[in-house]
C-alpha cells in the first residue's frame, strides 16, 4: 500500500503519522514545497496541516482538484476552524475528515474504512527497522522542508535516534533496514539513513567497542545536518547542480560544524566526521583541504560509507550502481581512500550484495 501524506513539517502533524510507524511506508512531504511524484500514484493521500492560512488552504484545495485523485481515498486532519471552511468538493464519500490534533489511531481507523486491505496490514507486526525509519524520515521532513526548524531540537531528535537504528540493525540485519530507506523520496533523507544503517553494520563487524559505536552511528546519521541550511530546490533538484547550486551544496560541511557546535554537549567527534567527511588523503577534499594524517581513521571510515551509498542511489541524472560496480569505484580511488579500510570494507558490501541477490530470487 502507497500512502502519500501532505504537511505542514509541524510536530502535530508529523505525529499523527506516527500511526503507520513499522506498518506501511508513507512519503512525507512538506508543504508548500514541490511534491515530485504524481498523487495518483498513492494508494491513499494523508492531508495533515496544523497551522495553514486560509489563502492557502484554498489554493491547497485547488490544487488537489487539478490533480484528478477523485477516486483516490484521503484522510483530512485540519483544525477545527479550518474544517469548517473546507471547500465541499474535498467532502466526498471516499474522504474521512479529521480535526487536529488526531490521535493516531483514529488515523488508523480511518484508512481501515477506506481500503479494506488495510486490516491486514494494521494486524500484523510492526517491524523494528521500518518503524526507526519512519521516525527518522519524519524528523528529516521537518528539517530539511521547514524554514522554521530549530537545529538544536533536530540534532538532539535525530542523535536520540541512535539506538533505535543500531537495535533495527542487530535485530533484523542490513537488509530490512535498507530496503525501508529506500521507499523515501527525498535524497539527503534516504542517503542520512542508508550512511546511518552501513556505519551501524560495519562498526558491529570491525567489533568496535560500544561506545565508539553509538558515536560513529550518530556522527553518520548527523554527518550532513547542514543541509539544512541548503535550499530545497537545490537538494532535490531533478537533474545536475549548475556550478553555483553546487557551490552551495559544498557549504553543507561548514554549516553542518555551526549547527552542532552550538547544541548543548555536542560530541567532537561527531562534529569532526560532519565537517570533515568530503575530505581526501591526498588533499584535493573540502572544506579544508586536509590530508595524510590529518584525517582521523573514523573520519576516513564515513567518507568511504558515505561515497558508497551516493553510488548506489538512483537520481534523475544517473543510475544506481550495482554493489560490486560501486565498491570498484571505491578501490579505483587510490591516494584519495584509505585502501586497507576500503577491504575492512567488503564485509559489508558482501551482505548488501547478498540481500539483493535473495531479493532477486524470491
Amino acid at each position: 500500500m502507497k500512502v502519500l501524506a501532505l504537511t505542514d513539517g509541524s510536530v502535530q502533524a508529523l505525529q499523527a503519522l506516527s500511526a503507520f510507524d513499522g506498518l506501511v511506508a508513507v512519503n512525507t512531504h512538506v508543504l508548500p514545497n514541490r511534491v515530485p511524484q504524481p498523487l495518483r500514484d498513492a494508494d491513499i493521500v494523508v492531508i495533515a496541516l496544523a497551522s495553514f492560512p486560509g489563502s492557502s488552504l484554498n489554493k491547497m484545495v485547488g490544487w488537489l482538484l487539478s490533480q484528478r485523485i477523485e477516486s483516490i481515498p484521503r484522510i483530512i486532519c485540519l483544525p477545527p476552524d479550518d474544517l469548517a471552511r473546507l471547500s465541499g468538493e474535498l467532502r466526498a464519500s471516499n474522504t474521512k475528515v479529521l480535526s487536529m490534533p488526531v490521535d493516531p489511531e483514529a488515523i488508523l481507523e480511518a484508512v481501515e474504512t477506506l481500503d479494506k486491505r488495510f486490516k491486514k496490514i494494521r494486524n500484523a507486526p510492526r517491524r523494528r527497522s521500518a518503524t526507526a525509519v519512519q521516525s527518522l524520515s519524519r524528523t528529516f521532513g521537518g528539517l530539511l522542508g521547514s524554514s522554521n526548524a530549530n537545529p538544536e531540537d533536530v540534532v538532539k531528535t535525530v542523535g536520540a535516534a541512535t539506538d533505535e537504528v543500531s537495535d533495527a540493525l542487530d535485530n533484523e540485519g542490513l537488509g530490512p533496514w535498507l530496503d525501508s530507506v529506500a521507499s523515501y523520496h527525498s535524497y539527503t533523507a534516504r542517503h542520512c539513513m542508508a550512511v546511518a544503517g552501513f556505519a551501524a553494520q560495519w562498526s558491529r563487524a570491525m567489533g568496535v567497542e560500544e561506545g565508539d559505536h553509538r558515536i560513529f552511528t550518530r556522527g553518520a546519521l548527523l554527518h550532513d545536518v547542514g543541509k539544512m541550511a541548503v535550499p530545497l530546490s537545490i537538494l532535490d533538484k531533478p537533474g545536475r547542480l549548475t556550478d553555483d547550486e553546487f557551490k552551495v551544496i559544498k557549504s553543507h560541511p561548514v554549516e553542518s560544524k555551526v549547527i552542532l557546535e552550538a547544541t548543548t554537549d555536542a560530541d567532537p567527534l561527531v562534529i569532526d566526521l560532519a565537517y570533515h567527511h568530503h575530505e581526501m588523503l591526498d588533499g584535493s577534499g573540502y572544506p579544508e583541504g586536509l590530508s595524510g594524517d590529518q584525517i582521523n581513521d573514523m573520519v576516513r571510515c564515513l567518507t568511504i560509507i558515505d561515497i558508497y551509498s551516493a553510488l548506489i542511489d538512483a537520481r534523475s541524472y544517473k543510475a544506481s550502481m550495482t554493489p560490486d560496480e560501486a565498491y570498484a569505484e571505491l578501490q579505483s580511488m587510490r591516494g584519495k581512500l584509505d585502501l586497507d579500510l576500503v577491504g575492512a570494507f567488503s564485509v559489508v558490501v558482501e551482505e548488501h550484495k547478498q540481500h539483493l541477490l535473495r531479493e532477486k530470487a524470491a
